[in-house]
């Protein structure tokens, strides 16, 4: 799980090429672990969510921080 001190640090190395008021952050409810089964409707939820927000900002470059996306 990301915790905001990590959230931070990464914009904080960010910081010398894009400002903070470019940077966001998406984090959909969880859990939404697929392999379980009574998480298959959130985590369909959350990846809905995140393609409304990522086409919303209109991004150049979406970074993803997470070693497994979803999890």
């Amino acid at each position: 799980m990301y915790t905001a001190h990590n959230v931070a640090e990464v914009k904080k190395q960010f910081l010398d090429i894009l400002p903070l008021d470019e940077m966001f952050v998406f984090s959909g409810l969880g859990p939404i672990e697929y392999r379980d089964i009574s998480n298959h409707g959130r985590s369909s939820a959350a990846k809905k969510s995140r393609d409304i927000a990522i086409a919303n900002i209109n991004p150049d470059i979406v970074y993803v921080i997470g070693f497994f996306e979803v999890y």
